[in-house]
């Protein structure tokens, strides 16, 4: 198994390979987007609009100079909104779309030569 690779924009264009492996990857993070609403005998009734999906991981280990670059280019490009394709193991060909939720990042000094990035949160395309 290879690490991950993002491309952007979604179907080509620039790759974004991992030199290292995101970290705190949840299983399974969702959220349904639905109204509820009581009446006053207490019966429920939901109206579901959608589960949106989401991958969030942090990213503890980015090298000093062209990775550090080529993170912040990315950032850059998706704080715009656009879709992306992340694909979890890059010698693979199964991916997932993407767009990044987070609106602010910070890659942040963590050792000599190396940074870090915190609580990205990407949302998955609704198709």
């Amino acid at each position: 198994m290879s690490w991950p690779k993002i491309v952007y924009p979604s179907g080509g264009g620039t790759t974004l390979t991992f030199i290292y492996p995101p970290r705190n990857i949840p299983a399974y993070s969702s959220k349904a987007i639905r109204d509820d609403d009581y009446s006053s005998y207490g019966d429920h009734q939901a109206v579901w609009e959608r589960t949106d999906h989401f991958l969030d991981f942090d990213m503890p280990a980015i090298k000093s100079g062209t990775d550090t670059t080529a993170w912040q280019s990315f950032l850059d490009w998706a704080a715009q909104g656009g879709y992306f394709d992340y694909y979890p193991d890059a010698s693979q060909g199964t991916y997932t779309t993407y767009h990044l939720v987070s609106t602010d990042a910070k890659i942040a000094y963590h050792a000599a030569g190396i940074n870090e990035l915190r609580g990205l949160q990407f949302r998955a395309e609704i198709s």
